[in-house]
């Protein structure tokens, strides 16, 4: 039943979607869209199913849910409290301002919200922007490394160990792989991105 409502859920849009049980870590549903008839394998696919599934643009193939590598998003807010209450001396009690927007480093960041004044663990509550914008500059200032570290610790960047084929291991950017895959350095903006889970 959580199988078909996730699949109902999701409906034909791009994505996947993965129920967890909290308590064990077990895959309650999962499922990736678009996807592929299974059935179309057991006798041997025909040459024309496999050229449309191969030359689908939407990639049927590629299981999202364990295959496909995406930004993490506001969820790595956590990651970046953690490194932040180890090793850029913030507090839960920490006080912030988000008024909408930051400026630092010749740019203004947005936030999607205007949160006022408010605390560290206010502002994950709050998903505020803002605040962890702030937390990733100190700790780009105290150890542009620390991020990273820290998101590592969390066992991100590697697999997950599922008894499912082809899976990724994912990625924790830093310096080094910056330097590697794009021939530039480790800049306080990638490290603000990363804070919230983006770049």
């Amino acid at each position: 039943a959580l199988q078909k409502a996730a699949t109902e859920a999701l409906g034909d849009r791009l994505g996947s979607i993965v129920a967890l049980d909290p308590r064990t870590g077990a895959v309650l549903a999962m499922i990736s869209y678009p996807s592929f008839n299974p059935n179309d394998f057991a006798a041997g696919v025909s040459e024309s199913v496999w050229a449309g599934l191969v030359g689908d643009s939407r990639t049927p193939l590629l299981n999202r849910a364990t295959q496909a590598l995406y930004p993490p998003g506001s969820i790595f807010k956590v990651v970046t409290m953690a490194a932040g209450l180890e090793k850029a001396e913030f507090a839960p009690g920490s006080t912030f301002t988000c008024n909408g927007v930051w400026a630092a480093y010749d740019r203004n960041w947005k936030c999607y919200g205007y949160h006022g004044t408010l605390d560290l663990v206010r502002g994950l509550s709050q998903s505020c922007d803002i605040v962890f914008y702030t937390v990733g500059k100190a700790l780009y200032e105290t150890d542009p490394q620390a991020l990273s570290d820290m998101a590592k610790a969390f066992g991100l960047g590697a697999a997950t160990g599922i008894d499912l084929p082809g899976e990724s291991a994912g990625l924790v950017p830093d310096a080094a792989w910056k330097q590697q895959t794009k021939g530039e350095g480790w800049y306080p903006g990638d490290g603000v991105n990363l804070a919230i889970g983006q770049g």
